[in-house]
């Protein structure tokens, strides 16, 4: 789905470099194997629990195992998605 390995996320007001004559931003580079950790494990895996335990109005219970069930699936996914990209 994505080619690229890393994504450049630009932060703040473009300004005008006059001595290159270009537009610059401040920008940062992440791997999307990183990002994909970060969103997948913590969003997710964690964000899921609080969620079942709200929208349900507190009849599903708030399981830890389940967090850690949820994320440890999470990183084995993401791990094999890189071994094959590799």
């Amino acid at each position: 789905m994505f080619a690229t390995r890393n994504f450049q996320f630009h932060v703040g007001r473009s300004t005008f470099d006059l001595d290159a004559g270009t537009m610059v931003a401040q920008s940062f580079v992440v791997n999307k194997y990183t990002l994909a950790l970060i969103v997948c494990s913590l969003g997710a895996a964690i964000g899921s629990e609080f969620l079942q335990k709200i929208l349900s109005f507190g009849r599903r219970s708030f399981d830890p195992m389940d967090m850690l069930c949820n994320a440890l699936g999470s990183v084995i996914g993401i791990a094999f998605a890189y071994y094959q990209e590799r």
